[in-house]
């Protein structure tokens, strides 16, 4: 069980980071395409 807790514990942690970088670009494209536009 604490083995298990602790590997969705990382798998949960990996989402986030994978989730902040989609974001980040997401929201700096957003800004490059409507800045020239």
């Amino acid at each position: 069980s604490s083995a298990l807790h602790h590997c969705l514990s990382d798998i949960l942690e990996f989402l986030v980071e994978i989730a902040a970088v989609v974001v980040g670009t997401a929201v700096f494209v957003g800004f490059v395409l409507f800045g020239f536009r």
